[in-house]
């Protein structure tokens, strides 16, 4: 009696585990980042808020439209030439957003005149988002790896 591999008995509920879990994070990631950005720094800063609203809309382009490009890349498995470029394309924009989040936390700690306050702020939201982006992005990385590596079980 040949005793299947774990990877192999089980892909399709790890590659939907580590889908889901990755999409919605990093999504989850983006979006409390923006909120909290937008409730606390940008209400209590005295500084340019136009130039913190942008930084925000990126935030929105990179973390939930890595997620909803992975969402449709994971959604034509019967297409692997498409699932893999349109998963590339989400796994590259969540792991954009780990650089942006590294580009805004030294912008807005180099700003003059902004209060200590508004930078404790801005520097939680900033940890928060990248923890949850970091595990995000390693189970978009493992589904990605799964993907590849089972690609012919999806025909």
């Amino acid at each position: 009696m040949k005793k299947e591999n774990f990877f192999v008995k089980h892909n399709s509920l790890l590659r939907t585990i580590t889908f889901l879990a990755g999409a919605a994070l990093i999504a989850i990631a983006g979006l409390l980042f923006v909120v909290l950005v937008d409730l606390k720094v940008k209400v209590n800063s005295n500084k340019d808020t136009i130039f913190i609203s942008a930084w925000l809309f990126f935030a929105i382009i990179f973390a939930v439209g890595g997620a909803i490009f992975y969402a449709f890349g994971d959604s034509c498995k019967h297409k692997h030439v498409r699932t893999l470029i349109l998963k590339g394309i989400g796994l590259a924009l969540s792991a954009f957003f780990i650089q942006f989040l590294n580009a805004f936390s030294t912008k807005i700690n180099s700003m003059v005149g902004v209060s200590q306050k508004v930078v404790a702020l801005a520097n939680t939201a900033y940890s928060i988002s990248l923890i949850i982006t970091i595990v995000a992005l390693v189970a978009l990385v493992a589904n990605y790896v799964l993907s590849i590596v089972f690609i012919q079980e999806d025909y």
